[in-house]
C-alpha cells in the first residue's frame, strides 16, 4: 500500500497560452495519459506550472477527459497579483480499471498567462508547467 506503481511526466511543451475567460473553465492543451496496472491502485495528479494573472485571479482545475471533460479534485486559487508566480495542484482518484485514463488542465480567469516560454526576455529563463501522473498500490 502507498507504493508507486508507475510515474508520468508531461511537460508543457507549447508556447505560453492566455486566457480571459472569467465565466467559465476552459481547457489549456496541457495534459497527461496514464495506463493503470491495477484496477484497485490510486491515481495521483500534481501540476507545477509558472502564471501571471495581471491582478487577477485565476482558478485552475484538474478534468479528466477521457470521454467528456469533467471536473475532479478541488480546485486552486492563484490569487490577485500581477507578475509570475508557481502554482502548485495535487488531487488523487482511484483508478477504476485498467484502460487509459487523460487529464488535462482547465483555467478560468479574466486576464491570465499559463506556462511561459523558457528563455524570452518577457519571462524568467526558469518558468513552465508539467504534471505528475502517479499509479499508487491501494
Amino acid at each position: 500500500t502507498g507504493e508507486i506503481i508507475q510515474s508520468v511526466y508531461s511537460p508543457f511543451n507549447a508556447a505560453r497560452k492566455s486566457f480571459n475567460n472569467s465565466g467559465a473553465y476552459v481547457a489549456t492543451g496541457h495534459s497527461v495519459t496514464i495506463t493503470p496496472k491495477y484496477s484497485n491502485s490510486m491515481i495521483e495528479l500534481a501540476l507545477n506550472a509558472v502564471t501571471n494573472t495581471g491582478g487577477n485571479n485565476m482558478q485552475i482545475q484538474f478534468y479528466e477527459t477521457t470521454s467528456s471533460p469533467t471536473a475532479i479534485g478541488s480546485r486552486s486559487y492563484t490569487g490577485d497579483h500581477s507578475g509570475w508566480r508557481t502554482v502548485s495542484q495535487m488531487t488523487q482518484i482511484a483508478s477504476t480499471g485498467t484502460s487509459a485514463r487523460t487529464f488535462e488542465v482547465y483555467v478560468k480567469s479574466a486576464n491570465a498567462i499559463y506556462s511561459i516560454e523558457t528563455g524570452t526576455t518577457t519571462a524568467p529563463a526558469n518558468g513552465g508547467a508539467a504534471i505528475v501522473a502517479r499509479e499508487i498500490a491501494g
